[in-house]
């Protein structure tokens, strides 16, 4: 498709409009077949597998589509899409659909209205992709065990399995020493967060009841 003098959408890379190409540039290399559309913007060469750019590629398109939000639930924990899903914080809800057709990555925006300044629940992260490393905010695990205590039954692709949500809990006890600080912890980034209603069934779920 491509001539070894002629690269373009030869790497697995996002190729953004304007910035690597103009709008006449795109125009005519989508025309030739040599990049395919994933939304306005946004190309990815012809030959690569659809799928597999969404996979690759998803937390950074989500950054880039929503470059004021911050990864939650689900999302937060694995860093990386969970059934074509990625979940993301902001003020409002709506849903973002990419290359709708054989493969699609659908990009959740919900009412989290997370608070990027504390870093007691939102953190800088780092993460890397074959284009390079780039940064997004990230729940910390405190809150995500808080917004796995949602009351909503929507999207359960953003909830956690027992044994990974027993991990994390696992995992902020070690951070803090202990059951009874990592509960004290948890509680104090609920007030701030206002969800003292999901601390309240956190210290009732079994993960933690159970905890030894």
């Amino acid at each position: 498709m491509n001539s070894p003098s002629d690269p373009i959408g030869k790497k697995l890379e996002l190729i953004t409009v304007p910035g690597d190409l103009d709008k006449i540039q795109a125009y005519h290399e989508k025309k030739r077949g040599a990049i395919k559309r994933l939304v306005h913007g946004i190309y990815v060469g012809a030959k690569h597998d659809m799928g597999k750019v969404l996979d690759v590629f998803a937390i950074r398109l989500a950054s880039m589509l929503f470059p004021q939000a911050a990864l939650t639930h689900s999302t937060a924990y694995y860093r990386k899409p969970i059934h074509g899903f990625v979940f993301i914080g902001g003020d409002y809800p709506y849903k973002r659909q990419i290359a709708e057709g054989v493969s699609t990555l659908t990009i959740v925006h919900s009412m989290s209205k997370p608070d990027v300044s504390d870093k007691t629940q939102y953190e800088l992260v780092t993460l890397k992709d074959p284009m390079g490393e780039f940064q997004v905010y990230c729940a910390t695990p405190e809150m995500i065990l808080l917004q796995q205590q949602e009351s909503t039954k929507k999207n359960a692709d953003k909830h956690l399995g027992a044994t990974e949500l027993g991990k994390l809990f696992k995992a902020v006890v070690a951070k803090h020493g202990s059951k009874e600080k990592a509960l004290a912890a948890i509680r104090k980034i609920a007030k701030k967060a206002g969800r003292e209603a999901e601390a309240d069934r956190l210290e009732r779920a079994p993960v933690v009841e159970e905890f030894t």
